[in-house]
């Protein structure tokens, strides 16, 4: 039988199975281009909680919550991640992991924000040593 058979026998091999058609395309693509070996391995990312020690969650909170020298963005939180505790995960995977355990929501403020701020706070500076003088 080819393996190219068709969507007829992909259908009955998906409902003995029970898999999906899509998952029997994808496996008979795998088995065309990397043979049994490529079946075999195992490339999904695997559990990114199971990998952590409660002592590296317990770092990661902390750097979260460290008011000075926090993760600003979840990128810095990925190197951060690769740096202190020799993990290595992509972007995605650090962020959802940090929305769903630890709530974050980092964000860096846009510039003209910070100036606009910075202008504020030197205008209110000016009216309370104003108003002190009067």
């Amino acid at each position: 039988m080819n393996i190219q058979s068709g969507i007829h026998h992909n259908h009955l091999l998906a409902i003995k199975s029970g898999a999906s058609v899509r998952s029997i395309n994808r496996w008979k693509a795998t088995y065309q281009s990397q043979g049994l070996d490529g079946l075999l391995r195992d490339n999904r990312g695997g559990d990114f909680r199971s990998q952590l020690e409660t002592a590296d969650k317990e770092r990661i909170s902390q750097k979260l919550k460290d008011p000075k020298n926090g993760l600003r963005t979840y990128k810095e939180a990925q190197q951060w991640l690769k740096s202190e505790l020799g993990i290595e995960k992509q972007y995605n995977t650090v962020r959802m992991y940090l929305k769903r355990n630890f709530g974050t929501k980092l964000k860096v403020g846009r510039k003209a924000i910070s100036k606009r701020t910075k202008r504020r706070l030197i205008l209110l500076k000016k009216l309370i040593k104003h108003a002190r003088r009067h």
